[in-house]
């Protein structure tokens, strides 16, 4: 493999986009490796500000992950966070049949995701004792 330069690296799309049956819905979506940017917005929507405090928030889980991934044939998102609600309430094994093929296309692990809940934890904790 040839050395790579940032103007190289910068030219590359390298973002995938999988199809995914989702036979609870009739059909299919689209699910797509996130950029770096996405990736770092889903994981900071893992916290909310309360009483001047962050507290971890993994209400939604599944839906903001699939606001981050699902897409269109070319990679266009097709939702946003104004419909992670709406999204929560659909069956959840159809959100689990779509969340699986995120997590998969974008290399997330059941041990990423502990990394991220424990960092949550001592954040946190951290948070706390600035009183």
């Amino acid at each position: 493999m040839p050395e790579l330069n940032i103007d190289t690296i910068l030219s590359c799309n390298s973002i995938k986009v999988e199809q995914v049956e989702v036979p609870e819905w009739g059909g299919y979506v689209y699910v797509k490796t996130m950029t770096g940017q996405e990736k770092d917005d889903y994981e900071t929507s893992f916290r909310k500000k309360e009483n001047g405090k962050f507290v971890p928030d993994l209400e939604n889980i599944r839906a903001k992950l699939l606001v981050m991934t699902m897409c269109d044939e070319s990679g266009i998102c097709i939702a946003n966070m104004s419909h992670v609600a709406a999204l929560s309430n659909q069956s959840s094994v159809a959100l689990d049949r779509v969340v699986s093929a995120a997590q998969r296309i974008n290399a997330m692990s059941d041990k990423e995701m502990d990394e991220i809940e424990k960092n949550l934890e001592i954040g946190q904790s951290e948070d706390s004792s600035l009183g």
